[in-house]
């Protein structure tokens, strides 16, 4: 039995095959009809060429593959899949044609052999030129809109604080009142935006690490002072439960501005009367952060694009899109984890950190 024949007679068997592989490569990723018509297509352009070689006509044009490929890379750049599922698609293919040719035992001479490599050759390259194509132009346009957004906040936070400057200094008002409060507020809002962005900096730069060791409880009193501004603004109550024993080892203004964005990803999404709680404690060697809020949970198949830049599926659209995933980028560089779950009205993140037993900076021997 040729390959051709092979392909011909158990098509259904071979696609099946490799839709199952392609599902576990995708866990709970979102498809399409676009994104599952994606292998079919390249299927029978390979059972084509397979033909007009075997009646010895002249190879079709191999651009058709290329173009298919292409549409089927950009597919899943749409739907949030990662450039290894571009290259596994096909491979599944491949692994599903020849368990089918092994069960049947159907030798693939070398030619044909030959001739799906390169169309899997073709289709491949097809597939993550297109991707890497779409994915720069994105990344581009999303850097200005980033730029922009920065300037924007920035512009925001600063009028408030002008007037409220102007007002104080007139005479207007007297310090101490609500005005002096937005003047601290905003000023605080500029520290941390600017923060953010040096944060964002040093991570795409992969700075070295300024590591030390600190107490947790002592790194999230620096956020409360704007985080109870914010909630008042919002009618939201605002709790902290620290273990003031807990040390860390991190950069701290880089898990400073993680935490804070998820102090403030957690006020922003909260609805007005709700709660928010920050707490922190100790379990299995690890100093767990916990924020939680009062969201009103959000959809499984969701979770995962709260970790992808510029992907806002809350009513507020405020924002750079961009606070969760600096955040799991900083942690993860302490040796840390970032993850999230659905609570009974809400979400609760969670940092976890490897717990410190003493002050000592890593790497320095006790003196003796």
């Amino acid at each position: 039995m040729s390959l051709l024949h092979l392909l011909l007679d158990h098509r259904a068997e071979i696609l099946a095959q490799s839709e199952k592989r392609v599902v576990a490569l995708a866990a709970l990723r979102p498809t399409s009809q676009q994104l599952e018509l994606g292998l079919p297509i390249f299927f029978d352009q390979l059972t084509l060429i397979l033909t007009k070689r075997q009646m010895e006509v002249s190879t079709p044009d191999e651009n058709k593959i290329t173009l298919s490929a292409g549409e089927h890379g950009k597919e899943l750049l749409r739907l949030g899949y990662t450039l290894s599922h571009v290259v596994h698609a096909y491979g599944a293919m491949c692994q599903a044609i020849t368990e089918v040719a092994s069960q049947r035992k159907a030798p693939v001479s070398a030619s044909e052999f030959h001739v799906l490599n390169r169309c899997l050759d073709i289709a491949i390259a097809g597939g993550v030129t297109e991707f890497e194509l779409i994915r720069n132009e994105d990344t581009k346009k999303l850097e200005v809109m980033h730029l922009g957004a920065v300037a924007h906040e920035l512009r925001n936070a600063l009028n408030r604080a002008s007037i409220a400057l102007e007002m104080l200094s007139k005479g207007v008002v007297g310090l101490g009142g609500s005005t002096s409060r937005i003047l601290k507020y905003s000023l605080a809002e500029m520290e941390m935006l600017i923060d953010r962005s040096l944060s964002e900096v040093r991570l795409r730069a992969d700075s070295p690490l300024n590591m030390e060791i600190f107490g947790i409880a002592d790194l999230v009193s620096q956020l409360v002072v704007t985080a109870e501004f914010e909630a008042g603004k919002k009618r939201l109550t605002l709790s902290t439960d620290l273990d003031p024993s807990l040390l860390v080892s991190a950069d701290k203004h880089l898990l400073l501005a993680a935490i804070g964005n998820l102090v403030q990803n957690a006020l922003k999404f909260t609805k007005p009367g709700g709660h928010v709680s920050i707490k922190s404690y100790a379990a299995n060697g690890l100093a767990i952060i916990s924020v939680q809020d009062q969201c009103g949970g959000i959809a499984p198949a969701k979770i995962n694009n709260l970790f992808r830049p510029f992907v806002k599926d809350g009513v507020d659209k405020s924002g750079l899109g961009l606070g969760l995933i600096i955040s799991r980028e900083a942690i993860e560089k302490f040796g840390g984890t970032l993850d999230v779950h659905n609570s009974a009205d809400g979400c609760v993140f969670e940092v976890k950190l490897p717990l410190q037993s003493s002050t000592r900076p890593a790497g320095i021997p006790p003196v003796v």
